[in-house]
């Protein structure tokens, strides 16, 4: 389900369209995947064999995708076949890019995630483990200090002081990277027999109600929060916990499962696919909404095809295998 928020939301900001309460999917869309990233947190075999295992998921498919898709492809559509995409840039420009200079600097924007998520991983390992000689109540001190790096992460954004390599971003991220690894670790929230099961149903009811109330425009890829903060974080929470109760609720759905259990090779791939795809539709379908339904039914279709194809012939730029040997 997270992943096709993203879907849906990129493509409804592509073809210039929102719903009623936009800012409420908005204020939980990327929340709800450090949360879930923080819900399967390990600490492995020390820092560098932790560091090494988020290169091989994160970096290397970051890097591999940047290139490929915001560089190598754009130029080849461009001078071969005379068709621009979104944000063409005609050069490696990583540096620009990574500095955040701008609010959309190359064509496969939503990349940018795995670089801010390797950064979180590598901040909340450090507080963990300062925090583990405490024992007892280390798990509460990995909270205080993740809430402290979310506060400063706003107080950035207060300030309109942005950090290269979505370190900002990173920091306003940490409680929810932590409240995934606390409630997995901590409580049975997450699990089914939760002693609160029975009233799952109420609880997601309730969520909206509140989503509405609190959520205002924001964008974590910018760490712009124009409203109020406290808002930001609790929207996040909301949301997020609105949809793992759902989740929990639904338990599996055979095709969504299968998209999500890939879901790095659909983060990576669909503002391509979805650019190309409306240039096909252009002349068949009429623009704004009939034309982002079928749009993303083809697109979505399509990765039927893609991931078995990324699996067989690219496992270790798709997070499959690994490249940096591990123990």
């Amino acid at each position: 389900m997270c992943i096709l928020l993203v879907v849906l939301s990129h493509m409804m900001a592509y073809y210039k369209l929102s719903l009623p309460y936009d800012s409420v999917l908005k204020c939980f869309r990327m929340p709800l995947y450090f949360f879930l990233s923080g819900v399967f947190f390990k600490q492995y075999e020390g820092f560098w064999g932790f560091f090494k295992r988020k290169v091989n998921k994160l970096l290397i498919p970051f890097a591999f995708f940047y290139v490929t898709c915001s560089v190598v492809l754009p130029m080849v559509l461009y001078h071969f076949f005379n068709i621009k995409m979104q944000i063409f840039r005609p050069s490696f420009d990583f540096v620009h890019n990574m500095m955040q200079l701008g609010t959309e600097n190359y064509p496969n924007a939503a990349i940018w995630f795995l670089l801010c998520l390797f950064n979180v991983n590598i901040i909340f390992y450090l507080i963990h483990q300062a925090c583990k000689p405490l024992h007892s109540r280390a798990a509460w001190a990995v909270v205080a200090l993740s809430l402290a790096s979310g506060v400063t992460g706003m107080i950035l954004s207060y300030l309109r002081i942005n950090l290269p390599l979505y370190l900002d971003t990173a920091l306003t991220a940490m409680p929810f990277f932590a409240l995934g690894y606390v409630l997995n670790r901590k409580s049975d929230v997450l699990r089914y027999g939760w002693k609160y099961d029975k009233y799952m149903w109420w609880m997601v009811a309730m969520c909206p109600v509140l989503l509405v109330f609190l959520s205002y425009p924001l964008d974590y890829r910018s760490n712009n929060f124009a409203g109020c903060y406290l808002s930001a974080h609790l929207c996040g929470i909301v949301g997020t916990m609105m949809i793992i109760f759902l989740a929990k609720k639904l338990r599996r759905v055979p095709v969504i499962t299968y998209w999500g259990r890939y879901s790095i090779m659909i983060l990576c791939t669909h503002q391509v696919l979805y650019q190309l795809t409306n240039l096909l539709l252009k002349p068949y379908v009429a623009y704004g909404w009939p034309r982002l339904a079928v749009s993303i039914t083809i697109v979505m279709a399509l990765y039927f095809l893609i991931i078995p194809f990324m699996r067989r012939c690219l496992p270790h730029v798709t997070a499959q295998k690994d490249v940096l040997r591990v123990q």
